[in-house]
């Protein structure tokens, strides 16, 4: 009898003793992770991440760093493990450096052969809503030791430490969690610059500014290559009298046409096809980041939780004299979104972009109309 009651007991015991559960494979959120003893990482930083367990790739983007070092940078990481292949760029320079990865992918829950160490509660158990039960985990691996905790039942992960000899030790805290990859784009290396050619629309808004309508809608072309564009005002949504509609071309440098000389401007009257040519004086603005830009954040741009119904930007600023100009582009691809010029002391345009095609279906459009002939 007394054998039969502990068996009875060592089989209940063993029962209650839970198996490695399985964490969310796909999930975006945020770590707080703080390294002690590593040399190649900042102290204490909060990411912003999309990990992917079926694909074994993840990306982090430094949001911000709670101990900051003299002249330490920011990045963001992309790591593909089934290609092998590291992406990091430098949020400030855009600077991409491409390395191969050596490490095998480490999963973010609890591996099948870890250790059951117990179930806790985090926060206070007798107030709703105030504690969440999690599951205590740990698993070695050569020297180095991994100790997880997870949410209990559903194993989501909650913190992960990475003890390796003799000093080191990398505490992960993961919050604002949720489940699935909202836009696998992510994952795709950016490009080191922005499209040099394009074609689309621009609604442009002009305050205090009175070489401009203050609200028009422009069809463009962008040739950065050749340093030169093309705009057609298809409509003014606040037109003052006796407002005209123009197509201009801007030529930044010089071209083999025998009848432009560079730095010109063509602005033709769409109703009367007069061609006023003009001398640029201004230099060639690109439509990307500048050299000296401030990374100021990512954000993004409708309703996250709703596929299709969102788009991940990145916002930039630079100044040139008095003069100051605000960027923001599509991340990581670079298309430009928005770009906000203001001049001192009052004077704001602010120009918006859609309905974007990359490249220059018809290189013509460059082409001065021959009411422009100087011959």
């Amino acid at each position: 009898m007394k054998l039969f009651v502990a068996l009875c007991c060592f089989v209940l015991a063993q029962a209650q003793v839970p198996t490695p559960c399985e964490s969310p494979k796909q999930w975006e959120g945020s770590i707080l992770r703080v390294d002690k003893g590593t040399s190649v990482k900042p102290e204490n930083e909060r990411l912003k991440v999309s990990y992917d367990e079926i694909n074994q790739r993840v990306r982090e983007i430094t949001e911000y760093s709670f101990t900051p070092k003299p002249g330490q940078e920011t990045y963001e990481v992309i790591y593909l493990h089934q290609t092998k292949k590291e992406y990091k760029i430098n949020l400030t320079t855009r600077k991409c450096n491409v390395s191969t990865l050596t490490r095998p992918f480490m999963p973010n829950g609890v591996p099948p052969n870890a250790t059951f160490n117990g179930f806790a509660t985090v926060g206070a158990a007798g107030i709703p809503g105030q504690s969440l039960n999690v599951q205590d985990w740990k698993f070695s691996s050569g020297q180095e030791t991994f100790y997880g905790v997870v949410t209990s039942p559903d194993c989501v992960p909650v913190q992960h430490t990475h003890y390796i000899p003799p000093s080191t030790f990398i505490v992960s805290s993961f919050f604002d969690i949720k489940g699935g990859i909202r836009d696998v784009n992510v994952f795709t290396p950016p490009t080191e610059y922005p499209p040099k050619q394009w074609e689309g629309n621009i609604l442009r808004v002009a305050r205090e500014s009175s070489i401009k309508p203050e609200n028009e809608r422009l069809k463009v072309s962008y040739d950065e290559t050749n340093q030169r564009v093309r705009e057609i005002t298809e409509s003014s949504f606040a037109p003052k009298p006796g407002q005209e509609m123009y197509e201009v071309i801007y030529l930044h440098q010089t071209v083999s046409y025998a009848y432009i000389h560079e730095k010109k401007e063509y602005k033709i009257n769409l109703t009367t096809r007069k061609c006023n040519v003009s001398t640029i004086t201004r230099p060639f603005m690109s439509i990307g980041i500048p050299p000296n830009a401030t990374f100021n954040g990512f954000a993004t741009l409708g309703v996250s939780s709703i596929t299709g119904q969102s788009l991940n930007v990145q916002d930039w600023e630079t100044s040139v004299f008095n003069n100051r100009f605000s960027v923001v582009l599509t991340s990581p691809d670079c298309i430009p979104v928005q770009y906000t010029h203001y001049i001192s002391p009052a004077s704001t345009i602010v120009s918006t972009y859609f309905d974007i095609n990359l490249g220059i279906n018809d290189f013509s459009v460059f082409t001065p109309p021959s009411e422009c002939n100087q011959e």
